[in-house]
């Protein structure tokens, strides 16, 4: 029922895997926090875990997140140090007492996932500097989410980008349809779709093991999942990125068969006459020597102090 859906294919997905989960890859973070909350989980459930415990805590988490961008550009983070986690970690596992969830618990219910979204926000309240609260989005809940329990993969633009991708042809209202990135809507969705007997199917064979433990043993499966949307992302995005390439490599081939010399600045100002989103001239420089490097199609020569580029005179094969 649901592979037709799945085009981003198991090989496409082991590929990534095995670029990028490596044991001293940034990605096995995860595994570090992840492993590390586990291990802990009933010390932490029934509030005995020692000092030693809670800054190591804070430290994987802080170190997991860090690795995943979340303290990258303006974020709240930036502004504050490891201890900002306790009280985020104390109402996470508040939930987990209350709702009797177990270490390494594989599919947990979607009203406790939101019980947790909740904690996340409260534990946060308890944090300032002067007037500065943290304000949690909903990649940085779902991302520690994903970091402590591994129940809900992160709302982030990798896997929103292939979830569009994913839905495709999907008929109104079927499970993946109603698959969503919403706090609130979002995580029952993500839960049932997980509980699906075609879906395990398709996840349990893809499943990586642990880079760094000594246990011989599989990811849990919303961290496959996971994975999975993130690195679907990942490849629209180069595909996007080597299209635009390709059509800007065009026109900037066009621009310089009238035989004439351009700066990087003068091609610029020519594409961006009739462009919506500006190049800049290092944008421009850039993509000249991606031509040059790759096709051969292009040189440059200095004059007056400055680099002007024409069409290489001698075909490519010849070279």
């Amino acid at each position: 029922m649901f592979y037709r859906n799945f085009t981003f294919t198991s090989e496409q997905f082991r590929k990534y895997s095995d670029d990028y989960l490596t044991p001293n890859g940034r990605v096995c973070t995860w595994e570090f926090c992840y492993l590390f909350f586990q291990e802990k989980f009933d010390l932490f459930k029934n509030n005995k875990a020692t000092e030693e415990d809670w800054i190591r805590a804070e430290l994987e988490l802080g170190s997991y997140l860090a690795t995943y961008g979340m303290y990258r550009g303006s974020g709240d983070l930036m502004d504050f140090n490891r201890t900002i986690y306790k009280p985020v970690i104390q109402e996470l596992f508040k939930v987990a007492k209350n709702k009797k969830l177990q270490a390494y618990q594989s599919n947990i219910e979607p009203d406790a996932i939101i019980e947790l979204v909740d904690a996340i926000s409260n534990g946060f309240k308890n944090v300032k500097i002067e007037e500065k609260y943290i304000k949690p989005t909903k990649i940085l809940t779902t991302k520690i989410l994903m970091g402590v329990f591994a129940c809900l993969p992160a709302f982030d633009s990798l896997l929103s980008k292939a979830l569009v991708q994913f839905k495709k042809n999907e008929p109104q209202y079927s499970l993946i349809e109603l698959l969503n990135t919403d706090l609130k809507k979002g995580p029952p969705t993500w839960s049932h779709f997980a509980r699906e007997e075609g879906v395990i199917n398709f996840f349990d064979k893809l499943r990586p093991t642990f880079k760094t433990s000594k246990k011989d043993f599989l990811y849990p499966l919303m961290r496959t999942i996971d994975l999975y949307f993130w690195f679907w992302g990942m490849d629209l995005l180069k595909q996007e990125k080597a299209n635009k390439q390709n059509c800007l490599t065009s026109e900037i081939l066009k621009i310089l068969g009238d035989g004439g010399e351009y700066s990087a600045q003068s091609l610029a100002n020519k594409l961006n006459m009739n462009r919506k989103g500006k190049i800049s001239a290092q944008g421009i420089a850039s993509s000249l020597k991606i031509i040059q490097y790759e096709t051969g199609r292009v040189i440059s020569t200095q004059k007056k102090g400055r680099k002007l580029w024409q069409i290489h005179s001698v075909a490519p094969d010849n070279l």
